[in-house]
């Protein structure tokens, strides 16, 4: 089976999905009888034993010129199936989609924009779907009713055991030194805001503003590179707040040092940087929306309701007791082991494999011409939006 994977997310970010694909590629390139080319338009990483072909970098104004191309090159390297590392899809070419989230959907995005309008291209066009989530599963069940069941699989993601892992006191004291971090600190890792703010960073800075603590930092690792000016004015010297980019490696430190990572986010698909605190042993304060009440338990956790800032400060105060944090370190350090990337692999490779079966029966080939004519005549009126 010769699978041709888009690594158009590459070119993107190199946030969690990225993580993801460079755990999968090579999972699915394990399997026998796959081979794998991977479509590079700038940032994909060299994995061995699958062939990297340089392709142009995407925009979404020119997505159906881009389908039409990546049907070229799928015909080219006689490709069976098509993956996308996020939403973009061929002409023809059987198309199995992994879903990360519908938060697009849920908080009410501009979905008129093309760089939206283009996943509900992509889950149009497939027909084999692999979710991250339960919530992610049963979420584009609801929104997309037209999709069997019966066509979409749903397997957790996994974490770098090498990795994220506990560090050892030498390699903390070396990281807090080569940042200067010389008091207890909270950890946030990613967006602090995003789209319709549902990450909700927010409350964690005005829980500490709200109840005086000076007593702790925060540093976050990614994310929007600068601060809101008005926050910035509020904290003052209350408290240090620091933005770093950092390693895997360097983030494993992190999580490691922390007194906690806190994840307010108001709904996820999955909620990896959870699964990565609890394998460095760091207490976790977060919510139990979207997914995060699937990975995100009791005692290995603090669950808040998000835009309650007394219960991010009660949190905060919960986390004060050292054998409390001890307790959620060794909870944590138990929950993660469920976690692996071979399971979604292999729910990845099964729905390859019936999508692959499912052409041979030649059901789609109708959809398939119809699907051409219309990339055709969008390609001729392409607009960064579709109204």
């Amino acid at each position: 089976m010769r699978i041709l994977i888009d690594g158009v997310f590459f070119q993107l970010a190199q946030s969690g999905i990225a993580r993801v694909w460079n755990s999968l590629i090579p999972i699915l390139n394990s399997y026998p009888d796959v081979s794998i080319i991977l479509a590079d338009r700038g940032n994909c990483p060299n994995i061995v034993g699958v062939k990297s072909v340089p392709f142009p970098a995407y925009h979404a104004s020119y997505a159906a010129d881009d389908s039409i191309l990546l049907q070229k090159l799928c015909d080219f390297h006689r490709a069976d199936i098509f993956l996308s590392t996020f939403f973009t899809t061929p002409l023809e070419t059987p198309s199995v989609q992994v879903v990360y989230d519908m938060i697009p959907e849920r908080f009410s995005f501009d979905l008129r924009d093309r760089f939206w309008a283009e996943k509900e291209t992509a889950l149009s066009y497939a027909r084999w779907f692999v979710c991250i989530s339960r919530t992610t599963k049963s979420d584009l069940l609801h929104l997309y009713p037209e999709i069997s069941p019966s066509n979409v699989r749903f397997e957790y993601l996994g974490y770098d055991k090498s990795i994220f892992v506990r560090s050892s006191p030498a390699e903390i004291e070396k990281f807090l030194n080569a940042y200067g971090l010389r008091r207890p600190f909270l950890l946030m890792v990613g967006s602090r805001d995003q789209n319709k703010g549902y990450k909700n960073g927010k409350i964690l800075f005005e829980a500490l503003l709200n109840s005086g603590r000076c007593d702790l930092d925060v540093l976050c690792i990614g994310g929007e590179e600068k601060f809101d000016e008005q926050l910035i004015a509020e904290i003052g010297n209350q408290f240090r707040v620091m933005r770093i980019e950092a390693t895997d490696q360097e983030l494993a430190h992190a999580y490691s040092a922390a007194r906690a990572f806190i994840y307010p986010s108001l709904y996820e698909g999955f909620g990896l940087p959870v699964v990565e605190a609890m394998a460095c042993g760091c207490p976790i304060v977060t919510t139990n929306k979207g997914s995060l009440a699937e990975i995100a338990r009791e005692p290995a956790c603090i669950i808040v309701e998000p835009d309650s800032v007394d219960d991010m400060i009660g949190a905060l105060t919960l986390l004060d007791d050292e054998s409390r944090r001890e307790a959620m370190r060794a909870a944590g350090l138990r929950d993660c082991l469920q976690y692996n990337w071979n399971d979604i692999g292999r729910a990845l490779f099964d729905a390859c494999c019936d999508a692959l079966k499912d052409a041979k029966q030649g059901e789609r080939q109708g959809f398939y011409d119809k699907w051409t004519l219309l990339r055709s005549i969008q390609s001729q009126v392409n607009t960064k939006a579709i109204f």
